[in-house]
């Protein structure tokens, strides 16, 4: 070997730890639709905790939509050898546990003990972490804010996405939440047909409507504004198409907390060492335009506890 040769060798020889140190992790994405996943604030979060987009790379998999997809691209993820696997929403944290116990999980879903993502939120066990997104207790705080503006309302419909598991507590805490008010709650599948879902719904005479966060916030906004019928979610996306109401926690302080796990993640601490954080702040969002065309007065309490009003 001549000295060209061996100097040829020894630039692209690995040179142990400090080699594995200079390699950007590669983290996965798994989400159930584009709209649940916003790249740039995950991006902002992540480079406020000392990681710019140069030292990372994404592999982002989306279902579209398709629940059914997300035990592939799951699979697909860990075949590509990715670093962590960040899941959002209960669909893809479970698909990614399933495809994997050795790669590191951060989700963001709501009761992930109650949906069997984690059995403890304090040592989460396994190869699990994430954020808590209250997403359970805020189903009674989307019924308190649908009250004050439907102060008789005796029947409410529940728009769920039945392969989601979240939507068997979604139903149990929406029903907790209601009935001590005296409301009755009709449960409505949104599965491929939504306009089946929305006949039933009209059918069943509901004056007001929980829609679950997990179906596609933008179609299920137009089609309810649409249809004349006053609704709550958990998305802007959803008041943005003309939805009503919209009660949540920040994706601010959604995407910080993700940021912040991922980020020890990432640093070599094991998920079980990590306790799963719980957002804390509630926003409520209100389409003061589709109030009007609904004929509602919104109470003005209700508007000045409001973080964000469309007109």
């Amino acid at each position: 070997m001549n000295r060209r040769q061996l100097l040829a060798g020894l630039a692209f020889a690995p040179v142990g730890a400090a080699a594995v140190a200079q390699t950007p992790p590669t983290i996965g994405v798994l989400a159930q639709s584009d709209e649940i996943f916003d790249a740039a604030l995950f991006r902002k979060m992540l480079l406020e905790r000392g990681w710019p987009e140069r030292a990372y790379r994404l592999e982002v998999r989306t279902a579209q939509g398709r629940l059914d997809r997300l035990d592939d691209m799951a699979r697909e993820l860990v075949a590509a050898k990715v670093t962590a696997i960040v899941a959002i929403y209960t669909p893809s944290a479970l698909a990614a546990k399933r495809a994997t116990r050795t790669i590191p999980i951060v989700m963001t879903a709501g009761d992930p003990v109650g949906t069997g993502i984690v059995g403890n939120l304090a040592r989460p066990e396994g190869n699990v972490t994430g954020v808590d997104t209250a997403g359970a207790d805020l189903s009674g705080k989307r019924v308190e804010v649908l009250r004050e503006v439907l102060p008789s309302m005796r029947r409410l419909g529940l728009l769920i996405s039945p392969a989601d598991p979240f939507s068997k507590r979604l139903t149990e805490m929406t029903r907790d939440a209601a009935t001590p008010f005296g409301i009755t709650v009709d449960v409505f599948p949104a599965a491929a047909d939504l306009e089946q879902a929305m006949r039933q719904l009209a059918a069943a005479g509901c004056q007001g409507v929980v829609v679950q966060q997990g179906l596609p916030q933008g179609a299920v906004g137009a089609r309810i504004a649409a249809a004349r019928m006053p609704a709550v979610s958990g998305d802007r996306q959803f008041v943005a198409a003309g939805g009503l109401l919209a009660v949540s926690t920040p994706f601010a302080e959604r995407y910080r907390l993700l940021a912040q796990s991922l980020d020890k993640v990432l640093k070599g601490v094991p998920p079980r060492d990590l306790p799963v954080v719980q957002t804390t702040e509630i926003q409520i969002l209100v389409n003061r335009a589709s109030a009007r065309a609904l004929g509602l007065t919104l109470p003005p309490l209700l508007l000045s506890r409001a973080e964000e009003i469309i007109d």
